[in-house]
Formats: C-alpha cells, structure tokens, sequence
C-alpha cells in the first residue's frame, strides 16, 4: 500500500511533458491568430471586390429609379454583385434600397457574410461585412412629345384657342423662356383621324414605294377582277402622281398589327414595317356611294365594246308619233341586223346625225344616227379598284371628305427641335376639322421620340435623357362602321375599311370597333412606358367613363391623367405638367 502511495506521488510531482501538453492546446490558438491575417486579407478582397460590383450595379441600375420598384432595383442589385463576385459561398443581402427622383440619386446598403477557414477553429466560422454605394445622375436632356386632338369638335366652345395658348405657355416654361436650350427638345404631333408626316416624307427610306407594303394593295386592283389577286406593283404615289389636281398631303395609314402599337424600325426586309401613304380610294358611280371623286371608266382603263350601229327614225303623221329603227354592224348601214320598233336606243349616246326632213306619206321625220356599245360588267368592288381610273383623271371635288385625301388634317407633324419659335409656329397653325384617332396619334407621339427611323432626333434608350408624353384630348376613339355599302363604314380611316379587316370586320357594330381601338391606344401605351417613356394624358371634358378609363391606363400613373371640365383649364393644366417635368431638367 505504501508501495502505491509512492508511485502516485511521485506521478504527481514529475512535470515532463506538461510543456506539449500546453502546447498541443496553445497551437490551436496559435494556428487560428496566425491564420486570422490570411481570412483578414481574403474577407478584405471579397469587400473590394464586392465594392467594385456594388458601384457599378448602382451606376447600371440609377436610370430604372424612374420606374422600378425598391424590391426589383434591390434583386438586381444582388444578382449583380453575386455574378460579379463568382464565389457561391459568399452571400449577398442588399439590406436598404434609397431613391430620390428629384436628384436622381439611388443608394444600396448591403452585408456580405464571407466564410473563414482559419478563425473558423475558434469558433468563428463566417464574418460580416457592409458596404454602401450611391449613385446621383440627374437628367441632363429633355425631350418632350405633345400629342394635340385636332379634330372637328375643338372648335366648339373656344377649345382650340385655348389649347393653343396652353400648348405655347408650356413650351415656355419647359425651355425657362429662352428661344433655344442645348438639353430641351419639343416635338409635336397634331392628330384628327390620321397624323400627317408632310409630303416631303414620300422620298425618306422609311415611306413604301412599289409593291413594297403588303397593304398598300387594299382597295386596289389592276386586272378587273375581284376573284383574283392583283398581279404586278401598287405604288400610291405613282397614283397621286396620275391625277392632275391633286398631290399627296402628307398623311399615312397605320401598320398592321402589332406595328401599329410599336417603335419597330422599318426596314425593306420586314414590309409590313413600312409606312404608307393614306389614299382614300373613289367609289362607284352609281349605287349611291358617296366618296365618287372619278369617273369609274376614266384615265386609262379599257373602253366600252363597239357593236355597231343604230339608225333611229321618228316621224310625225297627223296627230300620232310613230317610229322605226334599224340596227347595222357598221356606220355604212351594209349590214341590218334588226328593223322594227324599239330595235335599238341612241338614248344617252353621242348622236353622230341629227335631221328633220320630209317624209312624205309619213310627214315629217327625225333621224338620230349613234354607235352601239357594250360596257364591261363590273361589281361594285371591282369599279372601286381599278387603279387605271387615276391616271390622268381629276378630282371633280376635295371638300367634304372627297378625293384620296379625304380626312387628312393640315398641320404637319414636327420632329424634336430645340427651338421654341419653331414649335410654337407650328401650335399656332393647328385647325380643328375630322374625326379622333387617339391610338395613332399616341403611337406616332412614341416615334417621334424613338432613337431609330422614322424619326432619329430622340436620345438613345437608358441614357440620362428624360422623354415624356403629353396627350391631349377632348373625344372619344371614333368610327363610323356602316352596314349600307360594300365597305362597312362611311369614312375612310387609318385602318382603311372594315372590309380590309386591319381593324374589326364587316358586321363589327360601333362599339366594338372602338373597343378595339382603345385596346390599341393602351397597348401602345404599355409599350412606350416600359421603353421608359414617362405619358400624361388630358381628357377635355371626357365624353365617357371608357374613355376617362383609358386615358388614366395609358398615363404612367394616376397621378399623370388630367380631366379638366372647361377649356379654360387647359393653360393651369399644361402649366403644371410643363413646371413637373421641368425640375427633371438638371445638370449632372
């Protein structure tokens, strides 16, 4: 026992390897202190690394503050970061998003959690890190596109002379009353049923010239016959070209659909993307149709059948008329035909000899000599298309809608300028006449501030540049389908006929028709703000709760949609937009 106590003793007192001992529990401490510097200068790279990525994704993302959410600016922001970052086990968490659109400024605050190696065996597995970017670029550009209702209906009530005033005030307050600013540029865009371009554009690239816009050819034939598809060119110029009193105004169809409702740049290899001229065609002589401006067998087309010859006699013995006609193949009377009564009928002819002699037993008599025509047997359809009819021809009339021009409004379209002489010499000049077409009107106001053709003089997409809408309206999206005659309608419009179905069909009651405008005026409109146009739109006295509907739709947000109830409003109204869209104007 004692023997026992002495070992243990002993075992108690001997202090050989107490140094490992500690040590082996020191060199875990040693390892991690060590290795701490090594997880420092990795956590430090990731930080700028994760700077480097966060700035950019700030300077990339500044321009969508305008119209994306903080969650969609905040998702964007992680994803690029992450991307940029390239290491699945650093995460990412933007924890505060900040906009300012007055200054234009975006800031991101964001944690990145960096896992460690070495101070991971003292219990510190990952560490935190946070950053903070801020991006300020304000606009530096403006370029503003007013969409002005010249229809009929802005006469009454003194609406366009206050719209002119308006429009003219606005424009002086958006270029702070100067003649010229270098970052403030106006467009116009005047409508009633159609926009017009100006003649000068039937020579740009953009305009279709022989059978290169598929629809061009609607209404329109060349060989007599509606079973069968035109064979050869259409060119609409060249029809204007043919008649002696008219020239083309300037105003264009629409697109079909879907170009009607957006930017796409025209281009010879996709025709339907091209414009064209609006050529209202003339409609039959007889059937009481009402847009008759030529005569159906004028200009070149082909000449009645010559049958032959009539020699009509009357005569006059006591107190009864009598008469006989002879019918020959031929003026020199060779050839007879057919004798007797009513064998044939000069009625309407031109009358080649005219005499009164003395008949004797028959008293006197009355010779009538006229050639004997057959006429070609044409539909309806086939005397309203015939091209030949325009050349050489003239229009007999052009007021109340008639000729190919018919509804065509007198104030040009004016592409961004910046200079404001010029766009108010052009408000000034807008009269009132036609029907409404807000949809094309609103897609001719987006190209107006398109970076590509028909128009170049807007700024690139997603640069500093701020491109806003105005709208101006005192109607309803109109037409006017009628089921009385071949082509559904009683006015020609931007969609041609219901006929030509570029809008509806033969059948499609008012209602619809319209409907499927508004459609497209709001389909245009998503389509230019998701470009990042910014839209007002102004609803003079609406004439509907649809129509007020589509207006507050189209606007970039309710806020943007006015509804004046007087035409004296209209000034404090483009005043406020003008002065609201102003302070946008800021130097970076």
């Amino acid at each position: 026992m004692a023997r026992a106590r002495a070992w243990i003793n002993r075992f108690w007192r001997d202090e050989k390897g107490a140094f490992a001992t500690i040590f082996g529990i020191l060199l875990v401490v040693i390892v991690a202190t060590a290795g701490a510097v090594v997880d420092f200068v990795g956590v430090q790279q990731a930080r700028t690394k994760a700077q480097v990525a966060l700035d950019a994704a700030a300077l990339a993302l500044q321009p969508n503050i305008y119209d994306w959410s903080d969650e969609d600016l905040k998702s964007a922001a992680e994803d690029l970061v992450i991307e940029r970052l390239a290491d699945d086990a650093i995460s990412v968490d933007v924890e505060e998003v900040e906009t300012d659109t007055d200054e234009g400024s975006l800031y991101f605050k964001v944690k990145l959690n960096v896992p460690t190696v070495f101070v991971a065996m003292v219990n510190i597995p990952s560490m935190d890190v946070r950053l903070a970017s801020q991006a300020t670029q304000r606009h530096n550009r403006l370029e503003v596109a007013m969409v002005l209702d010249n229809s009929g209906s802005m006469n009454s009530y003194s609406r366009m002379t206050n719209l002119k005033t308006a429009a003219t005030n606005a424009v002086d307050i958006l270029f702070d009353g100067q003649t010229t600013l270098p970052d403030v540029f106006v467009g116009l865009v005047p409508f009633n049923f159609f926009v017009n371009v100006g003649p000068g554009a039937e020579f740009e690239s953009w305009m279709a010239n022989a059978d290169q816009a598929p629809s061009a050819w609607d209404n329109f034939d060349n060989d007599d016959d509606e079973s069968t598809a035109p064979s050869g060119s259409i060119d609409r110029f060249a029809l204007f070209s043919g008649l002696t009193n008219v020239s083309w105004k300037g105003c264009v169809e629409t697109r079909p659909y879907p170009y009607d409702t957006d930017d796409t740049e025209p281009t010879l290899a996709d025709p339907d993307s091209l414009y064209f001229p609006m050529f209202q065609p003339d409609n039959p002589d007889s059937g009481g149709y009402s847009w008759d401006y030529v005569d159906d067998d004028g200009g070149t087309c082909p000449g009645p059948t010559l049958d032959g010859y009539c020699e009509y006699k009357s005569w006059q013995y006591g107190t009864w008329p009598r008469r006989d006609s002879d019918y020959y193949t031929d003026s020199t009377k060779t050839t007879l035909i057919s004798s007797g009564a009513n064998a044939c009928n000069c009625s309407g002819q031109t009358l080649t000899y005219d005499n009164w002699y003395w008949g004797g037993a028959q008293g006197w008599t009355h010779e009538v000599h006229c050639n004997v025509y057959t006429y070609p047997s044409l539909s309806d359809r086939e005397l309203q298309e015939r091209i030949c009819k325009y050349a050489g021809a003239s229009v007999s009339s052009t007021s109340n809608y008639q000729g190919p021009n018919a509804s065509c409004l007198d104030a040009e379209l004016l592409p961004l300028n910046n200079n404001s002489d010029t766009v108010k010499t052009e408000i000034n000049a807008m009269v009132a006449d036609g029907g409404t077409n807000i949809h094309t009107a609103t897609a001719w106001g987006w190209r107006v501030l398109s970076p590509t053709e028909p128009y170049t003089e807007g700024d690139d997409y997603g640069t500093t540049t701020h491109k806003v809408m105005i709208v101006m309206t005192d109607g309803e999206n109109t037409h006017y389908p009628s089921g009385s005659n071949m082509n559904c309608a009683s006015y020609y419009t931007a969609y041609a006929f219901p006929w030509n179905e570029r809008l509806g069909e033969c059948g499609d009651s008012t209602n619809t028709l319209e409907g499927l405008m508004n459609d497209r005026t709001l389909e245009t409109c998503e389509n230019a703000k998701d470009a990042g146009v910014e839209i007002f739109t102004i609803g003079l006295e609406p004439p509907n709760s649809t129509t007020q509907n589509m207006l507050t739709d189209c606007a970039t947000d309710p806020s943007h949609a006015y509804f004046p109830s007087a035409a004296s409003e209209l000034n404090d109204v483009f005043a406020d937009i003008a002065n609201t869209i102003s302070k946008l104007r800021l130097s970076l």
